[in-house]
């Protein structure tokens, strides 16, 4: 039977660099309707509607769009897609269309600095293929801030041709990670298929 799964981790690092503490890898239990429907609308090669984005938007998805669907590249700066973040701690719910609280990019209170999503070569060992993704997030608020939620937005075009934003995974961090002030958080995110 084929899986999909994600992993994520949290590594803390000071201004130097160094690693104060890493979260182990936990796998993510929370792939939310989105991802499912983006799926349906590729496979069934139709458009679909209904599908909430971000902004809790109803969108028809656009199976026509294929260069831009599925992008989670998001760049410094860009909190609308890739890895996001945030101090929310609501349970994750199938229905979820965003994080609870998602933290901004910025340097004021309560924002964390977004820089651009990283990926890692693709792999394969066994009966595995997987791929890292990752995004650095800079804390100089002036203050520490609690990282509560993770997620990911990912891109798809709607049938009007224009670009969207969904969220398609969501956890709950359990107890938080704190980002001291000048410190950096970096999620990671191991996307695998196992045959």
């Amino acid at each position: 039977m084929l899986t999909l799964h994600a992993h994520y981790r949290i590594v803390i690092r000071d201004a130097g660099g160094r690693v104060v503490r890493r979260t182990r890898w936990r796998r993510s239990k929370s792939y939310v309707q989105q991802i499912a429907e983006m799926l349906l609308c590729v496979f069934e090669a139709a458009n679909l509607g209904g599908v909430k984005d971000t902004g809790g938007t109803d969108r028809t998805l656009d199976n026509n769009g294929a260069g831009h669907n599925f992008r989670v590249d998001g760049g410094a700066g860009d909190e609308t897609m890739g890895s996001v973040v945030g101090t929310g701690s609501t349970a994750v719910d199938i229905t979820d269309s965003d994080l609870a609280t998602r933290i901004a990019h910025g340097t004021g209170a309560g924002q964390l600095e977004y820089q651009a999503v990283s990926f890692s070569a693709f792999q394969v060992a066994g009966q595995v293929a997987q791929f890292t993704f990752a995004r650095v997030f800079t804390n100089s608020s002036g203050a520490s801030l609690t990282i509560n939620e993770v997620g990911v937005y990912m891109r798809f075009r709607d049938s009007g041709v224009n670009l969207r934003v969904f969220l398609v995974i969501r956890d709950v961090v359990a107890g938080g990670e704190a980002v001291g002030n000048g410190q950096t958080a970096t999620l990671e995110y191991v996307i695998s298929v196992t045959a």
